[in-house]
């Protein structure tokens, strides 16, 4: 996938992720529907999006990051609007299970990124023994600290670049009590500190791509 700048201003792309939940509740509203567990890892290029599914989007985007005081339920239903005109246009999502012990714990993480798991906790989820878990990541060329590690720095950078969370907020959302060891991390596996984002956000015009991300 590339980014090319038109010559009619400033690229932006904006993303968009639902929960499980809400992809659950499309499926009652939308023949044809497939409500799933995990959406395909896969690109789908929608040639010609209609301009009111555009300006849906983006207002539903807007309300979200710059938060203009949405009751929960209007936001959830917004949300719900971008996944049926999504199956109008022919997206469809199955129940995709991975072979990969990774790619399993890095699920596993991911809904649980304020929880500090061990070996043996993560390896019980997984029902394997511990040397077995080490074993098999190690098979894929993983090792689970920096595993986790990777894991909370890459959502912790999301919500750095798409939300104006104060950053306290944010470490410890990804586990981390402390401020300074969260930063000491995030600039390890960046290389630049988790102030070095801020203020760099601003309102979004129509976003050139549509990217639809079910992590």
């Amino acid at each position: 996938m590339t980014h090319h700048l038109s010559g009619n201003g400033p690229f932006s792309c904006a993303i968009m992720a639902w929960d499980h939940q809400l992809l659950s509740d499309a499926g009652l509203h939308a023949t044809g529907f497939s409500p799933p567990l995990l959406a395909v890892n896969t690109l789908q290029v929608i040639p010609h999006i209609p301009g009111a599914f555009k300006q849906s989007f983006t207002d539903t985007h807007s309300a979200i990051l710059w938060h203009h005081g949405l009751p929960a339920p209007i936001t959830r239903h917004r949300m719900l609007e971008q996944l049926l005109w999504l199956s109008q246009l022919g997206v469809r999502y199955s129940v995709q299970h991975s072979e990969s012990v990774t790619d399993n714990v890095r699920e596993l993480l991911v809904n649980n990124l304020h929880k500090s798991f061990t070996a043996a906790e993560v390896a019980e989820k997984l029902m394997m023994n511990e040397v077995m878990l080490r074993r098999r990541l190690a098979g894929e060329n993983c090792v689970l600290r920096n595993l986790m590690i990777d894991v909370r720095m890459t959502h912790a950078l999301r919500l750095l670049q798409c939300t104006d969370l104060a950053i306290s907020h944010i470490a410890h959302q990804v586990g981390y009590e402390s401020g300074s060891r969260f930063a000491e991390r995030f600039r390890k596996r960046f290389g630049f500190a988790p102030t070095a984002i801020r203020g760099h956000l601003r309102p979004l015009s129509s976003p050139a791509l549509l990217t639809i991300d079910n992590i």
